[in-house]
């Protein structure tokens, strides 16, 4: 009788055991999901901002060598939109080689994956179009630059003749 009580014991412990591993394993798996999640968002971010500084960079130098066109400003903004999708696309392939290494539900982890992405490149889009705008008033302004230093030049040039024609008639 003892024995068999003792058994029951054993086996329910054995049975509360296994379902606190089972619950423990099934926490750290969504933690690390939401880790791995969290990365994959952090290193899009970084990936974003390094490449809008390196951006930002690029339209000052075009602005400020006054002889872009906004072809080039729409280029710019076009290709940092493009790099952008490329590291996403990196980051993705990276996590999803990792997941089943570390027994991770993939098309779990991939819905989850996929939401968050998805938000990323809404942002990344509305920014893409605010970029665009940006560029696009940036070579507003570059055009209206150009548009002055011509009109100044030309300005002067008719000064430097009027100078040479007031200093022709005084020497008469």
């Amino acid at each position: 009788m003892r024995l068999q009580e003792s058994h029951r014991r054993m086996e329910k412990a054995e049975k509360t055991y296994r379902h606190l591993w089972d619950k423990t394993i099934d926490i750290l798996k969504l933690r690390l999901e939401n880790f791995l999640n969290g990365f994959a968002m952090w290193e899009l971010q970084k990936v974003k901002w390094l490449k809008l500084d390196s951006l930002e960079r690029r339209l000052m130098s075009v602005k400020t060598s006054g002889s872009a066109g906004h072809k080039q400003f729409v280029e710019l903004v076009n290709n940092f939109s493009k790099e952008l999708n490329e590291a996403r696309q990196n980051v993705e392939v990276e996590i999803v080689n990792v997941l089943p290494r570390l027994g991770v539900d993939i098309e779990v982890s991939r819905v989850a994956f996929n939401e968050e992405s998805r938000r990323v490149d809404e942002l990344t889009t509305n920014m893409a179009k605010k970029d665009q705008i940006h560029a696009e008033e940036l070579g507003a302004e570059a055009k209206e630059l150009a548009d002055y230093e011509v009109a100044r030049t030309s300005e002067l040039e008719e000064l430097e003749k009027l100078e040479a024609d007031c200093n022709e008639m005084q020497s008469q």
